[in-house]
């Protein structure tokens, strides 16, 4: 917002009817989604990345993790298995920025160029509503988030009878 602020795109905009960032000068909005474009772009290439580099030292990860907190080996490979699988389910997070963003950052970048047609926006729209149906696909997925909500019900639960 501030590198927006100071290439003037919240101001000089007459007659503005959305809450889209853009200038009536053209330059000011290429620039715009030149950015917007760039971070996304940014944004896809560093969840690619996270997710090929934690997949590759995870193994590792959890090897160290577990030396020394448990002498049985049976306890050992169980605890291995279930946080390998946990952690993988982890990151489904950065990678859905590679489907939903995709579209995007093809559409900021058309628009520095020449005007995009309408099948771009449509497709653009379609997955800024698949990013929240993909959220709540990877939070349903990810058995931290369970665990979470198990234990805050059962915090939740043991307030209330204590205050009965």
């Amino acid at each position: 917002m501030t590198v927006y602020h100071f290439i003037g795109v919240f101001s000089g905009t007459q007659n503005k009817k959305s809450c889209n960032p853009g200038s009536n000068n053209v330059a000011i909005t290429k620039t715009v989604f030149d950015l917007i474009g760039l971070f996304n772009f940014i944004t896809i290439v560093s969840g690619v990345y996270i997710t090929i580099v934690g997949h590759k030292h995870l193994e590792k990860w959890i090897e160290t993790y577990f030396d020394g907190k448990s002498a049985d080996p049976n306890d050992q490979s169980q605890f291995k298995a279930a946080k390998l699988k946990a952690t993988k389910r982890s990151f489904l997070y950065p990678l859905s920025s590679l489907i939903t963003l995709s579209p995007e950052v093809v559409l900021c970048f058309w628009m520095v160029i020449d005007d995009p047609p309408v099948e771009i926006f449509a497709v653009n729209s379609v997955m800024m509503g698949f990013k929240g149906i993909l959220t709540l696909i990877a939070f349903s997925l990810d058995q931290a988030v369970w665990n979470s909500a198990k234990s805050t019900y059962a915090k939740l639960k043991d307030t209330q009878l204590q205050n009965l």
